[in-house]
This record gives C-alpha cells, sequence and structure tokens, in this order.
C-alpha cells in the first residue's frame, strides 16, 4: 500500500499543472497534496479522539477545495476540520497549518507559535522552508513541487517517512542571527 500511496503522490503533479487546465486547478493540487502529507507522517499519540485539524492563517488561497476534501475524507481515521485563521494570535490546536503568502511579516511569530510543537507547517512562499516551515511548495516547469526543512519537522516532533522526504528536495533553516 505504501509503495501505490509514493507513486500516486508522484502521480499528481504530473496529471494536473497550473498550465494544463483552469486558474484553479493548482490550489486544488496543493489541497490534496495536504491531505496526502498526511500519509506520510506520524503524529505523536496523544490521547485526542477529536477532528483531525487543519488551518489556514491569512487569506484562503484553495477556494473551496479543502472544504471538499474535509466533507470527503478521513484523515488517521478521523473527521477532518478545516478553520480559517486571521492572524498568528489564533494559531494553536492544528494538526496541520498552511500560511499564506499574505503573512510572510508575520512568520517568525507564527513558527514561534508552532516551533518544537506537533504541526505540520506548510506554505507556497519562496523562503519559507528556509525560515523554518516544515514544508512549501514550489512551481518548476508548471508542476507543483514542495521542499522539506527536514531539520524542523525532527525537531517538531512529527516522524515524517523517508519515503516523503525522498519525494522533495531537502533544505536547511537559514541562520539569521
Amino acid at each position: 500500500m505504501a509503495a501505490q500511496l509514493v507513486v500516486a503522490f508522484l502521480a499528481a503533479p504530473a496529471a494536473a499543472t497550473p498550465t494544463s487546465g483552469p486558474a484553479d486547478v493548482e490550489p486544488q493540487i496543493k489541497a490534496e497534496f495536504l491531505e496526502r502529507f498526511t500519509h506520510f507522517i506520524d503524529w505523536p499519540q496523544g490521547g485526542d479522539a477529536g477532528p483531525f485539524v487543519i488551518a489556514v492563517v491569512g487569506p484562503n488561497p484553495f477556494g473551496g477545495a479543502l472544504d471538499r476534501l474535509a466533507r470527503d475524507r478521513t484523515i488517521k481515521g478521523r473527521r477532518v476540520v478545516v478553520r480559517y485563521l486571521a492572524g498568528p494570535a489564533e494559531v494553536g490546536g492544528q494538526h496541520v497549518l498552511f500560511i499564506t503568502r499574505e503573512l510572510r511579516g508575520a512568520l517568525k511569530e507564527i513558527l514561534a507559535r508552532t516551533r518544537d510543537r506537533p504541526v505540520l507547517t506548510v506554505g507556497d512562499t519562496d523562503g519559507f522552508a528556509r525560515a523554518g516551515v516544515l514544508i512549501n511548495f514550489y512551481l518548476e516547469r508548471g508542476a507543483v513541487r514542495f521542499e522539506i526543512n527536514a531539520g524542523e519537522a525532527k525537531r517538531s516532533g512529527l516522524r515524517v517517512s523517508p519515503k516523503l522526504l525522498r519525494l522533495g528536495r531537502i533544505v536547511t533553516t537559514e541562520d539569521r542571527r
């Protein structure tokens, strides 16, 4: 089954790219990736039987794609809840946190709220992974790809499958002293 997930993961960017269809294809691909990442990541056991929470901090770049995903699927055997957060003060209690490019100026504050916690932070802005976001999307030849800050992922307490690490481009946190 894991091999099938890797094949499916690899096929997604090739099957639909932002240049191959309507303008809303890229947000759908990114929403799908968010869900697929969870197949390759283990969160620490916490006894919480509540919903699996995906949050977006900043303006919603996904249209209705995340809401449809939450309605149609479960993650880790739990129902999915999507929350839309206005700013850094609302960050906390999510399993996956997508940080929009509009909150670039608040990135340090957001990462301070998630650092050393089992929160999968994801973005799609140049430099986010090097700044400490765990996974960051980028476009390459019209296809959605991703980079992973493996050091920050390990520090978060999340267990990231080596298969996912092989699929992404590995980056390290920039020293900003």
